[in-house]
């Protein structure tokens, strides 16, 4: 008799350090998803000084001129190349002639 109270007291024993295993096992979970957060909110923090710090340096009239420019350079450059790529066959030169 006193064998089954023992046993039962050691089975509830054990209970209790596998439910205080599971509590520490959870805070080091938790401790360590802190400190994930933590760096990921320090990295969002610097790269977000990093980038205010760089678009100040960018004037948006500036970027746009120069977009502008780009397309404009690049509707020349597209009618330079279909210029180049038209056929000059002698029939063509020809009805023109006779046309004029």
């Amino acid at each position: 008799l006193n064998a089954m109270k023992k046993k039962r007291l050691f089975e509830e024993q054990r209970k209790q350090l596998i439910g205080a295993q599971f509590n520490i096992d959870s805070m080091v979970y938790q401790r360590d998803q802190a400190r994930v957060t933590l760096n990921a909110v320090k990295a969002l923090e610097a790269g977000t000084r990093s980038l205010k710090a760089q678009q100040e340096m960018m004037d948006p009239r500036t970027v746009e001129d120069v977009c502008d420019e780009a397309a404009v350079l690049a509707d020349e450059m597209r009618a330079i190349g279909d210029s180049l790529a038209m056929s000059y066959s002698m029939s063509d030169v020809n009805a023109e002639a006779a046309e004029a």
